[in-house]
C-alpha cells in the first residue's frame, strides 16, 4: 500500500486557527485548500480517502486522525510505504528513501546515468560490516529498456524488472526467430515502481 496527501483547492476562507493563522492555508503549498489523504493499492490505485482537513494540517496528524490505527493493525503482512512527511509514523509505515542518486543535464536521456547511479547504490546492514551494492531487482521504465543496461544488471546477478517499449518489441517480432525471446518481465513486481517516483518527488527540490 501507499499513503500520501493531497490539497484540493478552495476560494479564500476566513477562517483562523488559535494562533491566528489562516486555518485552510497551506504553507506547503502557499495557496488554501483542504488536505486529503489517500490510500492506493501497490499498481497506484485509490483503495481509500480521508474527510478533508483544513490546509494548515500537516499530512502526519491528519494520517493519525483517520487511518494510521488501522495500518499498525496490518503491519505484520502488509506494510505501507510514504513519503518523508510521514517520518515518525510507526509500525509498518515505512518511508521511501532514494539509496542513491546521480545529478544530469537535462537534455541527457535518463538511461545514460544508469551505470552511475547503480555504482553509487549503498545500503547499510543491520549490524555491522560493508554497506550492500548489489540489489536483488532493479525495477525501471521503458527509458532503461536498452541492450546496455539489460547486459549490466545480467552479469551483477539483478534481477531486471524493465518493460520493453512499444519499438523494441515490434523489432524484434519483425526478425521472427532471430529477434529472440523477450526478457523476462514480472508485472505484478512492477507495481512497486511507483515508491521510485514518491521518494523522487519528495525530495526533489528546485534548481537554483
Amino acid at each position: 500500500m501507499s499513503l500520501d496527501g493531497t490539497l484540493i483547492t478552495i476560494d479564500r476562507v476566513a477562517a483562523r486557527n488559535e494562533n491566528g493563522h489562516h486555518l485552510w492555508y497551506s504553507g506547503k503549498h502557499t495557496t488554501q485548500g483542504g488536505n486529503v489523504q489517500i490510500l492506493a493499492d501497490p499498481g497506484g490505485f485509490p483503495v481509500w480517502s480521508s474527510p478533508v482537513e483544513p490546509g494548515s494540517v500537516h499530512d502526519i496528524a491528519a494520517a493519525r486522525d483517520h487511518c494510521l490505527p488501522a495500518l499498525y493493525g496490518a503491519a505484520a503482512g502488509f506494510p505501507t510505504l510514504t513519503d518523508k512527511g510521514y517520518q515518525g509514523a510507526g509500525i509498518g509505515v515505512a518511508r521511501c528513501r532514494p539509496v542513491a542518486r546521480v545529478t544530469t543535464a537535462g537534455q541527457r536521456h535518463d538511461s545514460l546515468a544508469f551505470i552511475a547511479v547503480m555504482n553509487n547504490v549503498r545500503v547499510g546492514r543491520p549490524r555491522r560490516g560493508r554497506p550492500r551494492t548489489r540489489p536483488g531487482r532493479v525495477m525501471a521504465d521503458k527509458a532503461y529498456s536498452t541492450r546496455r543496461i539489460r547486459t549490466s544488471l545480467r552479469g551483477r546477478g539483478i534481477t531486471a524488472t524493465i518493460p520493453e517499449p512499444a519499438n523494441q518489441i515490434a523489432g524484434r517480432l519483425g526478425r521472427a526467430s532471430l529477434g529472440g525471446r523477450p526478457p523476462a518481465f514480472d508485472r505484478e513486481a512492477y507495481k512497486r515502481r511507483n515508491a521510485v517516483e514518491r521518494a523522487f518527488n519528495s525530495s526533489a527540490t528546485p534548481a537554483r
